[in-house]
């Protein structure tokens, strides 16, 4: 940021960049507590820097160690359905680049695997916060040369910083820390310090800053192609305007064309080669090869009717989705504002693979988007008010290649709006800078309406984009669903609504409901929360009832066990102890010597006829207790097992009618099991939710 304002020269100029400095810290300081309370907490009552999920949180440490052993594929089964054959290896989808920055981890301890995924994204959290901030800075030097910045066009550039951060899909992606939101999460981060170096070079252009354009958009290659791909345009387009000596260095910057030109292209080849190595192809991913095409029929059907996952038959269906203004939901219930109740439309016959509810980057982030049109229009026209903003609009068309390609994509998932943000940040940055230039001379009355207005659409995103990211997904532990409906029953309770009429009763679960429906079961059996999301195609997430969450569950599905472990270590490491069953399916504890004395590994067993499979390892201390909770639904058919607040397993449990605790001391002394359930406190908030109003 500073180097930008001393290239202009001029003590008064530092000055000022000092300004747009405090008030762009002070924006983001504002806005860091959302991120962190919904990426570290998020209703599971613990503030945790490594909140994490049972499945989808490890692929990265798997693919870096499978890169330390100097090769790319993974253990058979490892990342389950999301896993693509080739070769008689199975291999991730996601980029290395996520992997790469693991490394000096992995290659030290194992103890963090798994745990990454939100330290991870919590840097490219700050990164993106740091480089909007420096890109924005390096815009106005370009565009508005040494003009004065003022108090109120401070607040404005500040108020759109602080968007980016905390008023778009960012937000979103924190309340979700797996793989599939990490990898976005990324995206933006590397395109925003991509197009901050491609304005540098534009700027000024010197060896080194582009040596560094074409290492950074090679990161970017290697973590998503659509951002990726985006950057290397942009590298490219670039390289045409400095052989066309368009330049701010006139003639003489011509010589730098070729090698950003080679800036650009390296990248694309560097990315092509490793898709090569995965899937033997050089662009693109095989569909056909994954293995949940394998198993799903409607994937099959959905591949076969399109000939792909790509197409122009997407465009119409996405392009409604994603900018449609009125994708919100607005409810007079706690947080108040939520995604739609159902899954986005599909505009004709068309056949999609997934549709999930999903807001729009108009709904969701009318600043950004406002902002962009303008600065497009600003960039683009006729005859544009600064020599670089020609070039910085065709690099805002290059950030807009990722926007452009997931409208071809026939999926339609909220997370995908992080594909709009490079073009968003790009152009928006151009909107708020030109509006003021426009503004310059004018009335105070105009200045501070105009800084009203910007201020009143950031707060708007800010608030949408945390209230829906507030609201439950498939991948919500029950401990999640519960607080959150207490605190809307607790809101509700304030206003003397309640919440009991907007209850369903019924014996059985339905097979869907608009997201936010509440549904007791029985007289308070269970209480359950919809998603909203339509599972029909899968059967395995339909015979789940994956559509709703467990918000309280009665005696007959919630046991609390005590563990105590022993303070020898088991005669026989590796021996299961049983903690219930029912019919065919159990759940058992395996206990191992710990990697250091006094330590223990803990693992917990899910044997069951149609899905076995085994938590991810925990670490105890020799003689310490523990208490678990280990809920068996047997109307969603799974079981789902939490120690210290962590989810160690949500699995298929078939089970019977009935469950049988295993109590007492194992054989080997390694673990002591005790039911220490209290039917007092079960279906307490069912009863409080029901009963009020």
């Amino acid at each position: 940021m500073m180097a930008s304002a001393a290239a202009l020269g001029g003590r008064e100029v530092s000055a000022e960049a000092r300004r747009f400095a405090r008030t762009a810290i002070t924006a983001v300081a504002l806005v860091t507590p959302l991120w962190l309370w919904t990426a570290c907490d998020l209703w599971s009552g613990r503030f945790v820097f490594d909140r994490y999920l049972p499945y989808e949180a490890n692929f990265f440490d798997l693919q870096g160690r499978a890169m330390l052993h100097g090769h790319l594929y993974l253990a058979d089964g490892a990342v389950g359905i999301e896993a693509f054959l080739h070769g008689g290896h199975q291999y991730t989808y996601f980029g290395l680049f996520p992997s790469l920055i693991r490394l000096p981890i992995l290659a030290l301890t194992s103890s963090f695997d798994a745990h990454l995924t939100v330290p991870s994204m919590l840097l490219a959290w700050l990164v993106t916060a740091l480089f909007s901030a420096l890109l924005v800075w390096r815009v106005r030097c370009q565009l508005r040369g040494e003009a004065p910045l003022g108090w109120a066009e401070a607040a404005s550039l500040g108020a759109f910083v602080a968007t980016v951060c905390a008023g778009s899909v960012l937000v979103y992606l924190a309340a979700t820390p797996f793989v599939f939101d990490e990898d976005l999460a990324w995206s933006v981060a590397l395109s925003l310090v991509s197009f901050f170096l491609l304005l540098g070079v534009l700027e000024r252009p010197s060896g080194r800053r582009v040596l560094w354009c074409g290492v950074v958009i090679a990161a970017a290659n290697l973590d998503r192609v659509t951002t990726g791909v985006g950057c290397a345009a942009g590298a490219l387009l670039l390289a045409g305007w400095l052989a066309l000596g368009r330049g701010r260095a006139g003639h003489p910057a011509r010589r730098f064309a070729l090698p950003m030109a080679f800036a650009g292209a390296a990248p694309l080849l560097i990315a092509a080669a490793v898709n090569f190595a995965k899937f033997g192809q050089l662009f693109g991913l095989p569909m056909q090869d994954q293995v949940f095409s394998h198993i799903n029929a409607y994937r099959e059907r959905f591949l076969a009717a399109n000939g792909g996952e790509v197409g122009v038959q997407f465009v119409p269906s996405n392009l409604l989705a994603y900018l449609r203004p009125d994708a919100l939901h607005f409810t007079t219930l706690f947080p108040f504002i939520t995604l739609p109740t159902s899954p986005a439309g599909v505009v004709g016959n068309v056949l999609f693979d997934r549709t999930y509810p999903t807001t729009s980057v108009t709904a969701s982030m009318p600043l950004l988007f406002l902002a962009a049109c303008f600065g497009l229009f600003s960039c683009l026209r006729r005859r544009p008010a600064s020599p670089a903003a020609r070039c910085i609009g065709l690099l805002s068309i290059a950030a807009g290649v990722s926007a452009g390609a997931i409208l071809l994509w026939g999926y339609i998932a909220d997370r995908y709006l992080a594909d709009f943000l490079p073009v968003l940040v790009m152009a928006g940055a151009v909107g708020v800078i030109e509006l003021w230039r426009l503004l310059s001379g004018r009335a105070r009355r105009a200045r501070l309406g105009a800084t009203a207005a910007v201020g009143a659409l950031a707060v708007f995103g800010v608030f949408v984009n945390g209230t829906i990211s507030l609201t439950p997904t498939d991948e919500w532990s029950t401990t999640q669903a519960s607080n959150f409906v207490n605190a809307q029953a607790s809101l509700a309770s304030t206003t003397g609504s309640g919440l009991s009429g907007s209850v369903a009763h019924g014996s059985r679960l339905p097979a869907w409901a608009p997201a936010g429906t509440l549904f007791d079961l029985g007289r308070c059996d269970a209480l359950y929360v919809s998603n909203g999301e339509n599972f029909s195609t899968i059967p395995l997430e339909r015979y789940q009832h994956a559509t709703w969450i467990a918000a309280d569950e009665g005696l007959p599905y919630r046991h609390e066990l005590r563990l105590r472990f022993g303070t020898r270590q088991a005669a026989t490491n590796g021996s299961l102890v049983p903690l219930l069953r029912s019919g065919l399916s159990s759940v058992s504890v395996e206990t191992s010597a710990g990697t250091r004395p006094g330590l223990r590994s803990v693992q917990f067993v899910v044997a069951d006829p149609y899905h076995p499979v085994s938590s991810l390892l925990a670490t105890v201390s020799a003689g310490s207790t523990k208490d678990i909770t280990v809920i068996t639904d047997l109307q969603q058919h799974k079981v789902i097992l939490t120690m210290d607040g962590t989810m160690y397993v949500d699995s298929v449990f078939s089970g019977g009618s009935r469950v049988a605790i295993a109590r007492g001391q194992s054989a080997t002394a390694s673990v002591t099991v005790a039911d220490i359930s209290d039917g007092a406190d079960e279906s307490a908030l069912c009863r409080r939710v029901t009963s009020s109003g």
